[in-house]
């Protein structure tokens, strides 16, 4: 009996000391001298990540699955900005950290890249995996990723004038090409629908893509000195989504 209790607390001591070197090797978040003064970097499994300056460089309340493994996923919540300035409320983004190795000056394992991907406005589509702050890795703040020297990936240029009617802008897309996005926005914008679209919603299909005209939110317009009314618009085709602002005129 006694044999019995001293193997089952020598085994539960092993187990103990297992977990305590586990948690002691765990990687963590980049650099903690990748943004001084910033939250969450040289941190495992971080629930907050804060760049230190404007609510949108902020991810809270973070869940993360598979931390330590080669890539691990997340989910979070961040601002994101309203096309007529200001912030949305909180919206869930999805996280992702990858590329395990150690960054210059330090001894601990970290990931080098986190990604994240967030819709236009509450509710709206996800958008393309997008590298934190636009940076080549979380290692340093001084390194911008040179792909996004000519914008975000999975952003596109508005067709139409920016801000003038029929144009639809702030095109994100998601396992979609601008050059597939274009016709469909052209489309959008010279569609025209019935008041009852703008107060209830409707649905189109468009270019082989089904498309949501979302119901006019109160006060999201264009934020220009003569602001036009702004419509959400979402399309899916199979797995690649869409999602735009259309502007519309007064009439």
């Amino acid at each position: 009996m006694l044999r019995a209790c001293l193997a089952g607390l020598i085994i539960f001591v092993a187990l103990m000391a297992t977990s305590a070197v586990q948690a002691a090797t765990q990687p963590v978040l980049g650099s903690p001298e990748y943004l001084p003064g910033g939250t969450g970097f040289g941190e495992a499994t971080p629930r907050v990540i804060f760049n230190g300056g404007s609510p949108g460089g902020l991810l809270n309340r973070i869940s993360w699955t598979g931390w330590g493994k080669p890539t691990a996923v997340g989910t979070g919540y961040v601002a994101v900005n309203r096309p007529q300035g200001n912030y949305y409320p909180l919206v869930r983004a999805s996280l992702m950290v990858s590329v395990l190795g150690t960054c210059p000056g330090r001894s601990e394992r970290a990931y080098k890249v986190l990604k994240l991907r967030v819709p236009q406005w509450p509710g709206g589509p996800l958008g393309s995996w997008l590298k934190w702050s636009g940076t080549r890795t979380i290692c340093s703040y001084d390194e911008p990723d040179p792909s996004y020297e000519d914008g975000s990936p999975g952003r596109c240029d508005a067709v139409g004038e920016f801000g003038a009617p029929d144009t639809v802008q702030s095109i994100a897309v998601y396992r979609m090409t601008c050059r597939r996005a274009e016709p469909i926005a052209r489309t959008l914008g010279g569609l025209r629908v019935a008041q009852g679209c703008y107060r209830q919603g409707c649905r189109r299909t468009i270019n082989g893509a089904r498309c949501h005209l979302h119901r006019l939110v109160s006060g999201e317009t264009t934020g220009t000195d003569y602001p036009y009314p702004l419509q959400r618009v979402s399309c899916r085709a199979g797995k690649s989504t869409f999602s735009a602002f259309k502007v519309l005129s007064y009439d």
